[in-house]
């Protein structure tokens, strides 16, 4: 597992400090990405709309094309709670 990310990740992993709102190569072909890098905190979101929507559609479209130059062979993008709010029972 290679995590990249602005920050460390809080468990022993390989890691790349990288800020995904710029493109990246890792030359890691075949590899699985899952999409993580989201802002889960819905008030920040609305209150700063336009600057949330435009840098996590940058990051997802780098993460895309990521995927695409390494040839990855698979691209997980997984969501957010905050997407569908809260469910009385684990989903």
């Amino acid at each position: 597992m290679l995590v990249v990310d602005a920050r460390p990740p809080g468990f022993g992993a390989k890691y790349v400090e990288h800020d995904l709102r710029s493109p990246l190569e890792l030359g890691e072909e075949g590899a699985v990405i899952y999409h993580l890098a989201a802002n889960p905190i819905v008030r920040a979101t609305v209150e700063e709309a336009r600057s949330r929507l435009l840098d996590e559609l940058r990051v997802t479209l780098n993460l895309l094309e990521l995927a695409r130059l390494e040839d990855a062979s698979a691209f997980i993008y997984v969501s957010s709670p905050a997407v569908y709010g809260e469910a009385p029972v684990p989903t």
